[in-house]
């Protein structure tokens, strides 16, 4: 069974870990607790279960109007951030749609020896980072550190089988590779190819998880995915047999409402069919801007005379995307 583990921030117990007074005037505060949220008597986290254990903290003093990343990692020189980070362990502790925590729940942070994702906790410190979410990524005030550590596994000697090397997942969209941190962008119903790679080789599966009400804003299948929504947030989750996983955030967005015309030209006299609807099923309504070259006939074209014929093109919009505003020319011979 995994043991619950907590741990209190107090002003002391930060400096003790290098964290500079002036840092902490207007970070949170955060206090480690069991797992009905009640302060740990020590505020030392030793004897983690190595092979996956969680930390349990509450916070106070939380940015008015901002959000938090709440992660494992390992811990990083004076004056940057972790490197080496669990992505799967990753909360956003935000009061905006999308995120995993909310500012008054107990933040549950699930820890591993970090074998799965590159490090080694028996021989590098790990810890709790804080920091400040996506939307202020320059603002290190809120920047800590907390130190935790795992039970040993057992002594070693010389006949001992070598530990597993660690995988490395990672994931392109369009070129660009994700981020554990830094959220991508999901246009609504616009399907987007995720490219997973593993260090190894090894066949990895995606899912995508639902926030913290249930709801899931995006779906995948064959490694492609798609927003529902033009609102929130949706996270990629990617793993391998093995049990090494990431974690990949996005925030969705408006879709594009575009218009697709194969009619090019037309021959004088003759009636032609245009596009209806949008890519998102929206009527289409024409209008002949060159009255005397061609006229429109509900969505069909007729040309009057050779010359070019310009149509405005419109559509309705939605919560999920902007009305669409055109103009289609086509030559009239």
């Amino acid at each position: 069974m995994k043991k619950r583990h907590i741990i209190a921030a107090a002003t002391a117990a930060v400096l003790a870990i290098g964290v500079a007074p002036a840092a902490m005037a207007s970070a949170a505060t955060v206090t480690f607790v069991a797992s009905t949220g009640a302060p740990l008597a020590s505020q030392t986290i030793t004897g983690l279960n190595p092979n996956g254990d969680t930390v349990y903290l509450t916070l106070g003093n939380f940015p008015t109007g901002k959000g938090l990343y709440v992660y494992q990692a390992v811990q990083p020189a004076a004056g940057t951030r972790p490197a080496q980070v669990n992505s799967a362990s990753e909360q956003w502790v935000t009061t905006a749609m999308g995120g995993t925590a909310k500012p008054t729940d107990i933040i549950k942070v699930a820890v591993d020896n970090g074998h799965a994702w590159g490090a080694d906790c028996a021989h590098q410190t790990c810890g709790i980072q804080i920091e400040f979410d996506h939307d202020s990524t320059a603002d290190k005030s809120q920047d800590q550190f907390f130190p935790i550590s795992f039970a040993a596994t057992g002594t070693a000697s010389a006949t001992t089988t070598a530990a597993a090397p660690s995988v490395t997942i990672t994931a392109q969209i369009d070129g660009k590779d994700l981020s554990g941190t830094m959220p991508g962008a999901l246009g609504y119903e616009t399907p987007k190819y995720v490219v997973i790679k593993t260090s190894d080789g090894e066949p990895a599966t995606a899912s995508i998880s639902a926030d913290p009400s249930g709801k899931t804003f995006c779906v995948i299948a064959n490694n492609t995915i798609k927003a529902l929504s033009a609102t929130g947030a949706c996270n990629l989750n990617i793993k391998v047999g093995s049990g090494a996983q990431v974690n990949f955030p996005f925030m969705l967005g408006a879709g594009i409402q575009t218009l697709t015309n194969k009619v090019t030209s037309i021959a004088h006299g003759k009636p032609v069919a245009l596009a209806a609807k949008t890519n998102f099923g929206e009527a289409v309504n024409y209008t002949a801007t060159t009255g005397k070259t061609c006229a429109v006939v509900g969505t069909s074209v007729i040309g009057l005379r050779a010359g070019s014929c310009v149509l405005s093109a419109s559509a309705a919009a939605s919560a999920n995307y902007a009305a669409l505003a055109t103009k289609v020319t086509i030559k009239v011979k």
